[in-house]
């Protein structure tokens, strides 16, 4: 595994037993935490228990809001919020996933808003921060996979950039058939509507999830097949090179760094993958197949495939 800290401006601290830093990380912003998780697994697998450990070796005073729902109830968020402002809370630490990240995200957000925290859901420009507008920034909807084509015009007008789970297709497409029918499961993580209505986004795996395979979801954005093999929304196939962007320049756009990264041209960083075979000439179905042989980050090759 490659530990590496990076700044974007959000510090993120990857690797092994990085949890350590928690502590001194939240005293930089305070000695009260809202800490948010979801149905109770943090405690069963022991994250609760390490996590609560360092806030009391630190002298974090901490209140719970637990329970959070997958797809987050605004009930929860003002619940939340409500805590922070009688409790005075410093800092929302999330542990979890996507949904508890996204409630936490909400609070904090809600805690400085006068009105209801829904009006910030619908409309993100109404976030201030210490005299700061925040309209600029570029809040992305992760997964955004019952995202109706009713709602993308929205989602371009407020500026917002999903990020579709695409390989979610493959590995669970079938059980979403049986769930939702065909005709509703055919248009889950609409990238071609996006594309139609000149809607930016990206595609991710939401790793630990699946395997952080970029291969694969290229794949299966072209070819939108379930592992029982049925096309799931032949409508809804994008281009290799619409697939492309979607994991390349359109990611460093969303970062704000398509001014370094996102495409190999002259000035940018040196970071880029060396792949097996052409995806942009390779059939349709041939694209799953291809390896990365090399990658290459600020110009040094952190990757290798033996042959």
């Amino acid at each position: 595994m490659l530990n590496f800290k990076y700044s974007i401006p959000t510090e993120i601290f990857f690797g092994k037993d990085q949890v350590k830093v928690l502590g001194k990380e939240i005293k930089k912003y305070g000695s009260k935490v809202l800490l948010v998780y979801g149905g109770g697994s943090i405690k069963k697998n022991g994250i609760y228990d390490r996590v609560t450990s360092i806030l009391n070796d630190e002298d974090i005073e901490y209140y719970e809001l637990a329970g959070v729902e997958p797809n987050p109830r605004i009930a929860t968020v003002r619940y939340g919020i409500e805590i922070c402002r009688n409790n005075d809370i410093d800092f929302v630490l999330a542990v979890g996933g996507g949904s508890t990240i996204d409630c936490a995200k909400v609070i904090a957000s809600g805690f400085y808003y006068e009105g209801d925290a829904w009006d910030i859901v619908l409309d993100p420009s109404k976030v201030k921060d210490e005299g700061h507008d925040l309209a600029p920034l570029k809040p992305v909807i992760i997964h955004a996979q019952m995202l109706g084509k009713d709602q993308i015009k929205d989602v371009a007008e407020l500026g917002m950039i999903p990020s579709f789970f695409l390989a979610h297709i493959y590995h669970w497409g079938d059980i979403h058939i049986k769930n939702l029918g065909m005709d509703r499961a055919s248009v889950i993580s609409p990238a071609k509507s996006a594309l139609d209505s000149s809607l930016k986004f990206t595609l991710h795996q939401d790793s630990p999830v699946i395997l952080p395979d970029m291969i694969e979801t290229l794949s299966v954005a072209v070819n939108r097949k379930t592992k029982s093999g049925v096309t799931l929304g032949e409508s809804e196939k994008i281009s290799i090179k619409d697939a492309l962007e979607a994991i390349t320049i359109n990611p460093a756009s969303q970062y704000f760094e398509d001014d370094i990264k996102g495409s190999i041209e002259k000035g940018k960083k040196a970071d880029f993958v060396i792949l097996s075979e052409n995806p942009l000439t390779v059939s349709d179905d041939e694209i799953e197949g291809i390896k990365v042989l090399k990658t290459v980050k600020d110009g040094k090759v952190v990757f290798s495939r033996e042959s």
